[in-house]
């Protein structure tokens, strides 16, 4: 999950990457952790107030 893009993310997708992890850790240590949603350079995300309001 990022906030670098303004797309959401499919669902289906991240639920498959999620499944793909339990490989490697047991579902229950597994969290969701997005990016803060700082800029990571001084002209940042090109961003507005619908893409940013979902």
């Amino acid at each position: 999950m990022t906030t670098k893009k303004p797309d959401l993310e499919d669902k289906e997708l991240v639920k498959r990457r999620i499944y793909e992890a339990t490989k490697y850790i047991p579902l229950e240590r597994l969290y969701l952790s997005p990016q803060c949603g700082f800029a990571s350079c001084e002209i940042g995300n090109k961003l507005n107030g619908r893409t940013t309001m979902g």
